[in-house]
């Protein structure tokens, strides 16, 4: 068995080097094939995806009961399985092996990060046979959902194919990679998408903050945590210019398709805060591009955020924290939005939704500098963030109850222009760092 450290820094490799390109330009990405052989027979098992030199990814349906059987090929050498991990679902596997020297001649797919804008036209499932022959069959259908926690793409095929067949865009990035059969229908899937292979990468981990994770990072970068308050710091670092290009910082939610980014040259200073998400995976350096960034960076910081704590300061106490909703001709002078718990895509997009919370606490004095944060989770797992300030009032102990209009918080923005994903949908308020409310809704 390899380490765990070792494990996880194979997992970091595999994220950094998704986004740019990292395939070696002389050998075509494809598929490997998988056999036991005990000795005295060989049989065929199915296929894995390679994600970088030494680990590909499968559904645990081909994995024998003795993994000291498992042998895998990419057509021109043979190595056995040094380590394989499960995540927790038990359904996806994780297969490490040392190809020493000997390079293999079949390299991995870039991955495809963003897969809420793709269409089912422009994916294909690439399937194996016992003969390491090669069938691409066309998707038919597609929709993003979530499965066992994990981002996944639920598609339809025009012909059945393995578990452990990867969905590849026309550009020949990978998608996805399909792990289970779904029980209704004919020739449909579940396939966990790149973010959902790198999120069950972390699971098999240990400890996802050790300090090896931190050895990929750019030097001299320091990224550091105060509850949910995020500081990234170049003060010991020279950032090289280059011809016609602007540095960026970059920082990224490995769960979501979008990125955030500041141009360091209006930064003014070589330090920024940022409230993110408590319970998310982020990674940070730099980018430089003459348009927008796009790519990740390929030395990068990783950074963990713990689950919060529940909010106990002065005696907090949540009581309410839902979405509420204004009538059709606007909320009076003195009016508040009227909490409801039938939530639709419709109301969504009508502009009336308001984010309301009401607590109660105990102080004997005005705070100030407080942080708040509200975090909208979609059921494909993209992360929305509205930040904003917080204070506690004496006069407002028993009841300290208020709203803000969802369209000015920009939370459903990008949902409104891409589309609601079906599933659940989590929303938290969190004060410094502390869970200070939450509530979920279902939309069909």
């Amino acid at each position: 068995m390899i380490k765990r450290g070792m494990m996880l820094l194979m997992a970091l490799v595999l994220l950094w080097a998704a986004f740019p390109a990292f395939a070696e330009e002389e050998a075509e990405a494809d598929l490997f094939d998988l056999f036991s052989d005990n000795g005295e027979t060989v049989e065929w098992l199915g296929t894995a995806v390679p994600l970088t030199d030494g680990l590909l990814v499968t559904s645990a349906d081909h994995l024998p009961e003795d993994i000291g059987c498992l042998a895998i090929t990419d057509g021109a050498s043979v190595w056995k399985a040094t380590s394989v991990l499960k995540d927790r679902s038990g359904r996806m596997a994780f297969i490490f092996f040392d190809a020493g020297e000997q390079k293999p001649a079949r390299a991995a797919w870039v991955l495809q990060n963003q897969t809420n804008f793709l269409r089912a036209e422009d994916l294909t499932a690439r399937t194996g046979d016992v003969g390491a022959g090669r069938r691409d069959r066309a998707v038919t259908d597609l929709r993003e959902g979530v499965w066992q926690g994990l981002p996944c793409l639920l598609v339809t095929l025009s012909d059945p194919v393995e578990t452990g067949t990867p969905l590849l865009t026309g550009d020949g990035k990978l998608a996805g990679v399909i792990v289970a059969a779904r029980a209704e229908g004919m020739n449909r899937y579940i396939a966990v998408t790149a973010g959902g292979i790198y999120a069950g990468l972390l699971e098999v981990a240990d400890d996802p903050t050790a300090d090896l994770l931190r050895k990929n990072a750019p030097e001299g970068f320091k990224v550091t945590a105060e509850g949910n308050l995020v500081t990234f710091d170049w003060s010991e670092m020279t950032l090289e210019e280059q011809e016609g290009k602007k540095a960026y910082l970059v920082v990224s939610d490995v769960r979501n398709s979008y990125l955030n980014y500041f141009p360091v040259a209006e930064i003014g200073g070589k330090q920024v805060q940022m409230l993110l998400c408590p319970g998310r995976t982020y990674l940070s350096g730099f980018v430089w591009t003459s348009g927008i960034p796009d790519t990740v960076p390929e030395e990068a910081a990783l950074t963990v955020l713990p689950e919060a704590e529940v909010l106990t300061l002065y005696d907090f106490k949540c009581v309410t924290c839902a979405f509420a909703e204004a009538p059709a001709e606007g909320l009076k002078e003195g009016e508040a939005p009227a909490v409801t718990q039938e939530i639709t895509e419709e109301k969504l997009r009508s502009g009336r939704m308001y984010y309301y919370s009401s607590s109660t606490y105990t102080v004997t004095e005005k705070t100030e500098n407080d942080t708040l944060l509200i975090a909208l989770t979609t059921p494909t797992g993209e992360n929305y963030l509205y930040v904003s300030g917080w204070y506690y009032d004496p006069s407002l102990n028993a009841d300290d109850t208020w709203y803000q209009p969802l369209e000015d918080m920009e939370l459903l923005k990008e949902l409104n222009r891409k589309g609601y994903p079906s599933g659940e949908y989590h929303v938290a308020m969190y004060v410094d760092g502390k869970l200070a409310g939450e509530f979920t809704f279902t939309l069909p």
